[in-house]
């Protein structure tokens, strides 16, 4: 079991990337139907909440085989506070993010415009955030000395660029875009170490 650990990784890796791309498209479907059927235009829970949230408790077990991964084969410690943040960032998102949507259903009582100013606060805060432990994992990642893993690298470069766009705010749809791609080549990552250790 110990052995395989890293491809399990892997595989998790690629069901993430799965999850978040079918999140966004089942959120889109949701929305529509809202809209078009029933005239709706408030928030939607449906199959995409579920996804997004296994998407993110997977990214969680994700990090930490990363911060394993990385101590292990490299003794590499310098980004084991940056995946610590990351770490708490996902819930903290997590649990807003429900939080405010069941707001949404309940209904604000208070002006709404108040309630906008609050949501976009939010997530002007939660883009700047992200985008900054992502810049400090990309920027540490590609100073690491000893590294000859080519996609590490690459790793290290998606996650600066992501991160840059998400704490420029306005190219956040770029970081986005750029999630499943990282998520991705963290996968491969882990495939790799797996493969060569199943092989010993």
């Amino acid at each position: 079991m110990e052995e395989k650990r890293y491809s399990y990784a892997s595989w998790l890796s690629f069901t993430a990337a799965a999850l978040f791309i079918l999140g966004w498209g089942i959120g889109f479907t949701q929305m529509l139907i809202g809209v078009r059927v029933f005239g709706y235009h408030g928030p939607v829970v449906g199959p995409s909440d579920l996804l997004f949230l296994g998407f993110s408790v997977i990214i969680i077990y994700i990090a930490v085989m990363l911060r394993r991964y990385l101590n292990e084969f490299y003794n590499f410690h310098e980004i084991d506070s940056i995946i610590t943040a990351s770490i708490i960032w996902t819930v903290c998102f997590q649990v807003i993010s429900l939080l405010l949507k069941g707001f949404m259903l309940l209904g604000w009582s208070g002006d709404r415009v108040v309630f906008l100013v609050i949501i976009g606060s939010i997530l002007v805060i939660a883009n700047v955030s992200r985008g900054i432990i992502d810049i400090m994992k990309g920027v540490r990642l590609l100073k690491m000395p000893g590294c000859s893993d080519d996609l590490i690298k690459v790793y290290g470069y998606l996650s600066l660029v992501s991160g840059i766009a998400m704490a420029s705010v306005i190219l956040a749809p770029i970081g986005l875009l750029l999630i499943p791609v990282n998520v991705i080549v963290l996968g491969m990552i882990f495939l790799k170490e797996g493969e060569c250790v199943e092989f010993v």
